[in-house]
């Protein structure tokens, strides 16, 4: 039923969190998209939530940041 995904490297200038957490987004935009139809079963209720979740993601970033020093990532 789940399928394994690969590790998807993402190229970009380690100073650029911005640059990265975009990239990030625009290639994972599909997966979120296909994730919210499968939880509301509406195409229209899907976009809407898959948009808010990117949003919220980019509104987050901060905390993005600090788990990854925390960690030493």
């Amino acid at each position: 039923m789940y399928q394994r995904t690969e590790d998807k490297p993402y190229l970009v200038p380690s100073n650029d969190r911005d640059a990265t957490l975009e990239i990030v987004l625009a290639s994972e935009q599909a997966t979120i998209a296909r994730l919210c139809m499968h939880l509301t079963g509406r195409v229209e209720a899907a976009e809407d939530l898959a948009q808010e979740t990117m949003l919220e993601a980019w509104r987050n970033r901060w905390k993005v940041d600090e788990w990854s020093d925390r960690e030493g990532l």
